[in-house]
């Protein structure tokens, strides 16, 4: 079996996690940023839920070297809110997911950037 070339699978998770980043930025940018009118929308929601979701599964495929390397980025706290997303969808407080996207999200984003452009 071939070895695996560690950089090139961790460029590749990196860059699907910003196309999660950009598609939730999209989202909140077809509702113009307006937090009453994704609280009102299941639709809203869910797409910016399984961003953050996805996010947090990707986190988990990163190896522990990377994760390791850059510990500003909270991947403990992004796999554990995949899980609680994944897990606990239907008890899952909105107002929380809302905050996420706005404040934690582009962090992430920008993170990917500046990585794309290092590696």
């Amino acid at each position: 079996m071939p070895k695996i070339d560690l950089a090139a699978r961790e460029r590749s998770i990196i860059e699907h996690m910003l196309q999660y980043c950009e598609q939730l930025e999209e989202t909140l940018q077809e509702i113009n940023h307006d937090q009453k009118r994704f609280l009102e929308s299941h639709t809203y929601q869910n797409a910016i839920a399984m961003c953050i979701l996805q996010l947090g599964e990707l986190t988990k495929q990163l190896s522990y070297d990377f994760t390791k390397q850059y510990p500003e980025i909270p991947w403990r706290i992004m796999a554990r809110t995949r899980d609680n997303y994944a897990h606990h969808y239907g008890s899952m407080d909105f107002s929380l997911v809302w905050e996420t996207a706005i404040q934690d999200v582009p962090v992430v984003r920008d993170f990917c950037r500046k990585i794309l452009e290092a590696l």
